[in-house]
């Protein structure tokens, strides 16, 4: 019989198909869908010019969340509803996994996450802690207010 942890890491290991729509300089956006859910990723990436200028590393914001159940379109005061779904293991692999992708592309070096709700931050923090368990986060997490800088490392 699987422990809990080998359970969690099993499903936390596994992302679904996700489909990426919008690639420009400036963002990048991909859907996916669980059941009779789909969910948009938005990473919204710094000025790549501006931060070599200033020797900075490139940022991006991340942000996810349910766009339709059933077909039907969600608007964004339904984004909690990701909490609510039954599909967390599925959600946080794939989003894992889109931005992995991401990382790997643009050689970005910080990820910003932000949630204003208690539940977002604790959701985001369960994903920068699976992101540093499979080493794509170094030098540790900075949470300032409702904000979580991930300091990127090279992803494999």
């Amino acid at each position: 019989m699987k422990s809990f942890n080998q359970y969690i890491t099993e499903i936390l290991d596994k992302p679904l198909k996700w489909r990426e729509f919008i690639k420009t300089d400036n963002e990048r956006k991909a859907e996916f869908d669980v059941g009779d859910y789909s969910y948009v990723i938005w990473i919204r990436l710094g000025n790549k010019r501006q931060a070599e200028l200033l020797g900075e590393p490139r940022k991006a914001h991340l942000e996810f969340g349910l766009s339709a159940e059933g077909g039907v379109a969600k608007g964004n005061d339904d984004k909690h509803l990701v909490l609510n779904t039954g599909n967390a293991g599925a959600v946080f692999a794939t989003v894992i996994d889109y931005t992995k992708y991401v990382i790997k592309q643009e050689k970005l070096k910080e990820i910003l996450f932000s949630g204003k709700e208690k539940s977002r931050q604790k959701l985001y923090w369960a994903i920068l802690k699976r992101m540093s368990k499979l080493g794509i986060i170094k030098g540790g997490l900075e949470k300032d207010g409702p904000n979580f800088v991930a300091h990127v490392d090279k992803v494999k």
